[in-house]
């Protein structure tokens, strides 16, 4: 699905916002979780993250684009209609590569919500 150079860290990245969502402290996250219907194992993970999240510099822009269009996401995946404006009004350029990352963040969200 990825002919990128790092997707395992693109993979990462959106493991690591799945688990957290948001900026919001331990309990929240649990919270949120728990909501979504994450299992034990997910959560348990997400107690074990390190607050901070190291971004490869090459995935810079896909990790801000993803950010930018987060509130598109839903527990099915993202609202494509809402994913090309949202990257628009935020100056980002929606290139065939980054929709292609952004695909792969999605998918790895998608399977983290629903495992």
């Amino acid at each position: 699905m990825h002919v990128g150079d790092h997707p395992k860290k693109l993979i990462e990245a959106a493991q690591y916002w799945a688990a957290q969502g948001k900026e919001s402290g331990a309990d929240e996250s649990q919270e949120d979780l728990a909501a979504f219907g994450a299992p034990d194992e997910i959560q348990a993970q997400v107690e074990a993250l390190p607050e901070d999240f190291r971004v490869l510099p090459e995935n810079w822009d896909t990790i801000t684009a993803w950010l930018a269009v987060q509130t598109q996401m839903t527990k099915t995946g993202l609202r494509y209609e809402g994913v090309e404006p949202g990257l628009r009004m935020a100056g980002i350029t929606l290139t065939p590569k980054r929709f292609e990352d952004l695909q792969l963040m999605e998918a790895t969200v998608i399977e983290a919500f629903n495992t």
